[in-house]
């Protein structure tokens, strides 16, 4: 059994699992192991969404309230260049 604990000062996660598990940042939209434009460019076309709208992206709603604002992508971009 593997447990993983994890933090950026801000945010803790953790995570216990027999399966095989992986490590992404959450600004990593895409799980391409690096936040970048195309992580940025997801979160824009979901710009100004909320839960229910047709260009809702959940993975892009970094401080999980329910909409995709500016501190959205401000989020993602504070990561730009970041990668595993």
């Amino acid at each position: 059994m593997a447990r993983l604990i994890a933090t950026d000062s801000i945010n803790l996660g953790e995570d216990s699992s027999d399966n095989p598990f992986s490590i992404t940042f959450r600004e990593d939209i895409n799980n391409d192991g690096k936040v970048n434009i195309l992580d940025i460019s997801t979160a824009a076309l979901a710009f100004g969404s909320s839960v229910g709208d047709p260009s809702w992206n959940p993975k892009a709603d970094m401080d999980r309230n329910g909409k995709i604002n500016i501190l959205d992508i401000s989020t993602i971009a504070r990561k730009f260049g970041e990668s595993l």
